[in-house]
């Protein structure tokens, strides 16, 4: 512990990072991964925390305030451990908000080659009684929450705009007149999300898309076809220039897996080439492709630290080549709970009004836990598994307890840890260090 002049005693965080800065010795970079603080220190504080390390005292209580303001140290008593688990707690269970992942129809216009949906019933679409009951569950939650947010799912959503247009205007109206925020987004294959269908969804405030990409057209079509085999690479790329200037925002996934990595590079060529992600709205990114539900050989899906290493050098490429984004995009952020899955008022509603906690759990009847209409109430759900994405504590696991990355993921993918599958853990496990001194770097560099 470290005296202060005051008599305080106080300690190092146990999530600090400590870096050299630019081979200057005095300089360095501290980052905290319970606050997500960044800063740069002199030799004045560089001293001051060698002094804390040391159990020694601190002269300066300027200085020793900032590092416990900064979350750099911790008041002697503190249990750091403790201040994670109440964090996720009162996110995990707050009823401030409610977030609704909505599948309007199981119908899918691709063949993917690892698609986890194959299993399920794909004619289905959402009845007027489960829209009717989705209305009553969101009035029923006037009064406590203080925004609403939907995510358009499927199947692929644009096979049912009218759906999706129909809700969402009932949707807004309840959160217009009850002073409610209310936001939307949407993944889609893109294939069908032309310039009108991007309008209407516009119309009812989906604000951001999420469009899918498998690698260069060779790659891509192969992987990503139509039902009957036909190619979707051209399409998709004429959709996302076509509405990048209607959405307030557009994500590219980009799918990878040991197969397809070395073909990415030529992407990034076809993006600039076509004018994306270069000065405008859309961000592009790469997913790690798993193998949910054992529908994908998870011989091909890259290891957590191969695809850590891979995702790196994709943002290092997208700088190379002048693509819009910095370091700072991918900076460290704190997480309270991990996803819908492990969070309350997070639900994903399928076309029969079946109720799952995880995307991943759509269309497996095994893993339903509740339907929004009162006509299946009495049917058998699956409370247990429930149970289990709600009350798990990554402050008591043996694996995350002391890693020093664990407020950034408090404790991975819910669904992967379940599967005992490796690839549950952060990129940041891997890769902090590259992430916070470059992000670091840019904002000195700046000034």
């Amino acid at each position: 512990m470290v005296v202060l002049l005051g008599g305080e005693n106080m300690k190092v965080s146990k999530y600090n990072h400590v870096y050299k800065f630019y081979d200057n010795v005095d300089q360095k970079v501290i980052y905290n991964a319970r606050t997500g603080s960044l800063a740069l220190m002199n030799r004045e504080y560089i001293d001051a925390y060698d002094s804390i390390l040391k159990s020694q005292n601190i002269a300066n209580e300027k200085v020793a305030e900032q590092f416990l303001m900064g979350g750099f140290a911790v008041e002697d008593d503190i249990d750091e451990i403790d201040l994670i688990r109440m964090k996720t707690l009162t996110s995990r269970y707050s009823t401030n908000s409610l977030s609704l992942t909505i599948a309007p129809t199981m119908e899918c216009n691709f063949d993917c080659v690892y698609c986890y949906e194959h299993i399920s019933e794909k004619a289905k679409r959402m009845s007027q009684e489960t829209q009717d009951s989705i209305i009553k569950m969101i009035e029923s939650k006037v009064g406590s929450i203080e925004s609403l947010h939907i995510t358009w799912y499927g199947g692929e959503p644009t096979l049912a705009v009218d759906t999706v247009v129909q809700l969402s205007e009932r949707m807004i109206k309840i959160c217009d007149d009850n002073n409610i925020h209310y936001n939307a987004f949407i993944v889609s294959n893109g294939y069908a999300l032309n310039e009108s269908v991007a309008e209407q969804l516009v119309d009812v405030r989906v604000g951001g898309v999420q469009y899918s990409i498998d690698g260069p057209p060779e790659t891509h079509d192969k992987r990503r076809p139509l039902k009957g085999g036909q190619p979707t690479f051209e399409k998709i790329i004429e959709n996302i220039r076509g509405t990048k200037n209607i959405f307030n925002g557009i994500s590219v996934r980009v799918n990878v897996d040991n197969e397809n990595q070395e073909q990415i590079s030529s992407l990034l060529d076809i993006f600039k080439s076509n004018d994306i992600a270069v000065d405008d709205n859309v961000m592009i990114y790469v997913a790690n492709v798993d193998s949910h539900n054992e529908c994908y050989s998870r011989s091909l899906c890259s290891s957590g630290e191969n695809f850590a290493d891979f995702e790196l050098d994709f943002h290092k490429s997208k700088k190379d080549r002048g693509f819009k984004g910095t370091y700072r995009d991918k900076y460290p952020q704190i997480k309270a709970n991990f996803c819908s899955a492990d969070s309350l008022n997070g639900l994903v509603i399928d076309p029969e009004g079946y109720i799952y906690k995880c995307w991943s759990d759509i269309g497996i009847k095994e893993r339903v836990t509740g339907n929004v209409n009162s006509s299946k109430a009495n049917e058998k759900y699956n409370r247990t598994l429930l149970v289990d994405y709600m009350m798990y504590d990554s402050t008591t696991d043996s694996e995350c307890r002391d890693c020093s990355v664990l407020p950034l993921c408090v404790g991975g993918c819910p669904r992967k840890r379940m599967e005992n599958d490796s690839t549950k853990c952060t990129e940041y496990r891997y890769q902090l260090d590259e992430y916070v001194i470059n992000t670091a770097k840019e904002i000195y560099d700046s000034k």
